[in-house]
């Protein structure tokens, strides 16, 4: 009995440990999405840059 209390009792924390690194992945790909987006909307990013200094 003690063992498999004890092993549930593991199994729950491997799965709070999985569910943090989860939502930190996410969040990571979430802020790459609005980087991206960011330079969409101002043209690109470094692109702009380059036109400017070719004139």
């Amino acid at each position: 009995m003690n063992q498999r209390q004890s092993s549930s009792r593991d199994f729950g924390i491997s799965m709070v440990w999985d569910t943090q690194s989860m939502n930190t992945m996410a969040a990571h790909e979430q802020m790459a999405v609005t980087v991206l987006r960011f330079w969409h909307l101002h043209g690109e990013g470094p692109s702009v840059y380059e036109y400017y200094d070719s004139t």
